[in-house]
């Protein structure tokens, strides 16, 4: 790892403790689950830039949402019924986790759009 990406890891491992500060009320195997999640996408989509900056990071991270966010969509989906037991229409295991990474992704990306559009060419 470069000396240079060790500030953007500090962002991103600050904003994961930030959610893990959040989480109370999760059952910490889903909050396990969550923080791994997270941690897996954002790595993703850091592979993914073209050049590794801290707004790039902070970008990622925003699309993610705030911490307090996204600890609320996941205590929002702890009165899932026992292991094995799925309900219709909701997502079992990790793909519950899916589901609320790409509704805050979605959401991002929405918020993203009406900036872009809102920006006047001149």
């Amino acid at each position: 790892m470069s000396t240079a990406s060790r500030p953007l890891d500090q962002i991103v491992e600050d904003y994961l403790a930030a959610v893990a500060g959040a989480l109370s009320g999760v059952p910490p195997s889903q909050r396990t689950e969550l923080l791994d999640n997270l941690a897996e996408h954002i790595a993703v989509a850091r592979e993914a830039l073209a050049d590794e900056t801290e707004a790039g990071v902070r970008e990622i991270l925003d699309r993610l949402g705030d911490p307090e966010t996204v600890a609320a969509a996941a205590r929002a989906n702890t009165d899932q019924p026992p292991a094995g037991i799925v309900q219709p229409g909701r997502p079992a295991g990790r793909g519950r986790w899916a589901v609320i990474i790409l509704a805050l992704l979605l959401a991002g990306l929405v918020m993203f759009a009406f900036a872009l559009c809102s920006v006047t060419v001149t």
